[in-house]
């Protein structure tokens, strides 16, 4: 494999030859990444992949025009050509004034001080066979839970990979990144024959701040046990708290909404509420890329500017958009980033079973199943799973439920917020509780 120093003088070559061949302006972005991973179905491995790869894109601007391009041939004869077919291509493309590089003002002018420890260099060093050993105890540990599982699928996974940036107005960056994570998924017959099933996925940057095997399994055995049973149950207004490995699943269209192609092309319900009180009082999160070991931690952002911490609800006030340099041009506003990083809402002082205990009759949600949402209105509608709650309990499970809605009523209805957000995602979520919120069943 060759040296960081190669690379950056590849990207080096690429962009002044694309300058020579009459491009104005050149974006390039080179990753190499390599991957295992490894599955075991019950007591057979049942899958083993390794990958390296090497991938290079690059953006032309030239004559106010545009284009993407990439490839996964980096031999410099026949990269030449690539770059003299693109600069080409984008001559017959239509003009458009907004694409441009972003002021080179919001580049870094220097890393921050902070080291993000993003890399774990033991991963390198972990042999096949321990995998395999742990993947082994994963599986092996389910069943020690519940020898009346039907199947029991684990897998492991790890990875590295190092991104090279470039762009002829000034910009220069690397980053690198290790990834590793286990899962199981198991599923059980009960009468009727359905199979309910479940699943526990852990990931994080370096191997030990992953769960231990006999835990994963063990949640996902516990999950799935308390579906056994599950039944539709009556309809009506009811409280809803929301587990926080779900959470992001509900969230993620108010992050859609805060986008700048959202903003232009007249698809968000969060357009043109800038200052305006949107949520509750306990709704504050935060976009920050300096956290230690975080799934979405950065220096910058795909374009090159520079990351920075942002407010984006403050108690229920919207604060900022995720805006890149194209929609920034397009919509007369300053870029900030057109992506988030890690995304905090400020955590409570209860636990979940404390939340729980404070409902008199509610719904706790584990999982969303299909639906979908009205990026122009903020309606939605979710398919739901959980269990139900009666007088401060877990009662029993629930299934083929529905939620349904507007987003700027339920972030209105944000009424507790939990200690327990989830460190496996950038999505670091607590357990979140709505009050009155639309519930469909029999």
């Amino acid at each position: 494999m060759q040296s960081q120093k190669n690379y950056e003088n590849m990207l080096k070559w690429v962009e002044q030859k694309a300058l020579k061949l009459g491009a104005d302006a050149i974006r390039s972005v080179l990753n190499v990444n390599s991957g295992f991973s490894m599955s075991q179905r019950n007591d057979s491995i049942e899958k083993m992949e390794e990958s390296i790869q090497s991938s290079l894109r690059v953006e032309i601007f030239k004559d106010n025009r545009y284009s993407y391009h990439s490839t996964n041939d980096l031999n410099q004869d026949r990269l030449e050509s690539f770059l003299d077919k693109a600069v080409s291509m984008t001559s017959y493309l239509e003009k458009d004034e907004a694409r441009r590089l972003p002021d080179p003002a919001l580049y870094p002018v220097s890393m921050p001080e902070v080291d993000l420890d993003l890399v774990d260099p033991t991963l390198s060093s972990m042999t096949i066979e321990r995998k395999k050993k742990l993947l082994n105890r994963l599986v092996q540990s389910a069943y020690a839970k519940n020898s009346q599982l039907i199947s029991v699928t684990g897998e492991f996974w790890n990875g590295h990979s190092h991104v090279y940036g470039r762009a002829s107005n000034g910009f220069s960056g690397t980053e690198e990144k290790t990834y590793v994570g286990m899962s199981v998924e198991v599923s059980m017959n009960e009468p009727g024959g359905r199979k309910p099933e479940d699943w526990k996925s852990v990931n994080a940057r370096h191997f030990d701040d992953l769960w231990d095997p006999e835990e994963i399994a063990a949640e996902a055995v516990k999950r799935v046990e308390q579906k056994l049973g599950a039944e539709k149950i009556a309809s009506g207004i009811k409280t809803m708290i929301v587990e926080n490995t779900a959470v992001a699943r509900l969230l993620y269209p108010i992050i859609g909404a805060l986008t700048g192609k959202s903003l232009y092309q007249k698809r968000s319900f969060l357009d043109g509420m800038m200052d305006h009180q949107v949520g509750s009082d306990l709704l504050t999160l935060r976009n920050d890329p300096f956290i230690p070991r975080g799934l979405g931690s950065r220096y910058f952002d795909e374009e090159g500017i520079r990351a920075q911490k942002r407010t984006l609800f403050d108690k229920g006030i919207l604060k900022n958009y995720f805006i890149d340099s194209y929609y920034g041009n397009k919509l007369g506003m300053d870029p900030t980033s057109g992506s988030f990083s890690n995304l905090i809402l400020n955590p409570g002082s209860l636990s979940p079973e404390e939340l729980i205990k404070n409902v008199s009759e509610g719904i706790y949600v584990t999982q969303f199943i299909g639906g979908n949402s009205n990026s122009n209105t903020g309606d939605f509608s979710y398919g739901v799973m959980g269990h139900e709650i009666r007088d401060g309990k877990l009662v029993r499970p629930v299934t083929e439920m529905n939620i349904s809605g507007n987003y700027l009523e339920l972030m209105k209805s944000l009424h507790a917020v939990g200690n327990d957000p989830y460190i496996f995602s950038s999505f670091r979520m607590p357990t979140l509780v709505f009050k009155n919120v639309n519930f469909a069943g029999k």
